[in-house]
């Protein structure tokens, strides 16, 4: 595809070359929302949602990983009282993560605090 070709060019490229890591990052996105409106495709045609097995820890560091470009001295602290895995969409779970905690390291000047509470309650899986 040509956001293939251009994540090519952009990896080839010396990481000195002015404005490299923008070009990286915006295709690194473009690609993801491909994949998603891919996935909202796929769900509209009535396939099911992935189910991936996962720790609740794991999935929010991910999430954490994504927003280091943007907030690299953003504090945060994960609490979670889930015990082992469980099971849904990863991928898509983990974007809802990411658009949480964006919007409260956004919210909060980039540098308060953010915590990031995962519990069962009653069965179902929480966040906050």
């Amino acid at each position: 595809t040509p956001l293939t070709s251009i994540k090519g060019f952009a990896e080839a490229m010396s990481p000195e070359t002015p404005g490299v890591d923008a070009i990286r990052r915006n295709v690194d996105r473009m690609l993801s929302l491909v994949h998603d409106l891919m996935d909202l495709a796929h769900l509209e045609e009535g396939r099911g949602l992935r189910q991936d097995r996962f720790l609740p820890q794991a999935l929010v560091d991910a999430a954490i990983q994504q927003l280091k470009h943007r907030f690299p001295d953003a504090p945060s602290r994960v609490v979670s009282s889930s015990e082992g895995g469980f099971t849904g969409d990863a991928k898509l779970l983990e974007q809802v993560v990411v658009n949480l905690l964006e919007n409260a390291l956004l919210y909060s000047g980039g540098n308060g605090p953010v915590e990031v509470v995962w519990r069962e309650v009653d069965g179902l899986q929480t966040l906050r």
